[in-house]
């Protein structure tokens, strides 16, 4: 049994998921993290409440606590989730073995690499022994940071393959919210903030019921919501007078996910910058078909026409035209729900994923040892 210590944030359902996979091996958890994580059988370090929501107590504290916890602990292993983690690099950098598991956002130039964080990330990544990516995609952005290619691991994480399934029943949420027996549904699981571009997909919505004569319910998700934006939208959805055909769904707990994909008939994901989310393994596992933006990210994964259609996500009109055509082509969304399935039981399942994950750390472990 080896101690591993993972940095993460714990308030994340997949980052808690994630940390947790050594003690499948049987290995021992210990966590720090800001906010101090409260996990079963984790033994947890972080800074003092007082303190763990000040930007500048955390930038200057954060790094001299996480030394101390590694001294204490003495760890076989260091497990980052997230790359940007600004000063606290330094101390990361200086322990082996290392992984850090990049999650997309971290290390694109639009979003997380940038200004005075990406040389601390670059610092972070140039010192890891393995470092983790989801896609092609990233592996290609990481290049462009720098040369990690004989450090890169392929790890997707995988989904619960048992729990993400096909028909499953969604009569009493079909009921739940409303919406008449048959009608065609959309779903936007995203996050209620500007980067998913929401505001375009009512507003693709809105146009969409004057074009077209299949009737649909658009269901919009409000999970982790700028408050600002959110009241935007609904205020949008009432100036477009679709409110009555828009269902804004405040919470969707983990184990709920899977019904709310099933009951949809298409999910929309047109964000201006992306990974590659879990949620669009769990859309494809349970036989929701994909609108989503047309990105590298996207094109690693996805045949427009075939396995989902690609729109030009900032742009109304590509929108529209592209929830007529999926609706219009049932033959086709038939032919992605057996192909998107068939997919991610071979790339994204999740036992298979950790048992990924707890390889390297044994090789990693060994190779120290």
């Amino acid at each position: 049994m080896a101690k591993i210590l993972i940095v993460g944030n714990p308030s994340s359902p997949l980052i808690r998921q994630r940390g947790l996979i050594g003690q499948l091996d049987g290995h021992e958890i210990f966590w720090f993290s800001a906010v101090r994580a409260e996990l079963p059988e984790v033994q947890a370090f972080g800074l003092p409440a007082i303190f763990s929501k000040s930007f500048l107590a955390r930038a200057v504290l954060e790094p001299l606590l996480l030394m101390h916890a590694i001294r204490l602990i003495k760890p076989d292993l260091i497990h980052v989730h997230y790359a940007s983690k600004g000063f606290s690099a330094i101390p990361l950098a200086r322990f082996h073995p290392l992984v850090v598991s990049t999650m997309g956002s971290d290390i694109a130039p639009t979003v997380a690499y940038r200004g005075i964080y990406a040389p601390f990330i670059k610092y972070l990544l140039d010192h890891a022994d393995r470092i983790t990516t989801k896609s092609l995609f990233m592996d290609e952005t990481l290049l462009e940071i720098g040369d990690f290619a004989h450090k890169i691991e392929r790890v997707t994480w995988g989904i619960d393959l048992n729990h993400f399934v096909l028909d499953r029943s969604t009569k009493e949420l079909r009921k739940e919210w409303s919406i008449p027996e048959k009608e065609f549904v959309f779903f936007d699981p995203r996050a209620a903030r500007p980067l998913y571009n929401k505001h375009l997909i009512l507003q693709a919505f809105a146009e969409y019921l004057k074009q077209a004569d299949i009737p649909a319910t658009l269901l919009v998700a409000e999970f982790n919501a700028d408050k600002k934006y959110l009241s935007q939208l609904k205020d949008l959805a009432r100036e477009m007078n679709v409110m009555h055909k828009v269902r804004f769904i405040k919470d969707i707990p983990p184990d709920n996910m899977a019904d709310y994909l099933s009951l949809a008939d298409i999910v929309i994901s047109i964000p201006s910058s992306d990974g590659f989310p879990q949620t669009l393994y769990e859309a494809m596992a349970c036989g929701s078909f994909l609108i989503v933006s047309n990105m590298p990210q996207y094109q690693h994964v996805f045949e427009d026409g075939i396995t989902a259609k690609f729109v030009e996500g900032d742009d109304v009109d590509s929108i529209v035209d592209g929830l007529v055509w999926a609706v219009s082509h049932s033959k086709v969304r038939q032919r992605a729900r057996a192909l998107g399935r068939e997919y991610v039981e071979l790339h994204a399942n999740r036992q298979t994923q950790n048992e990924l994950v707890n390889q390297m750390y044994a090789d990693l472990i060994e190779v120290r040892g």
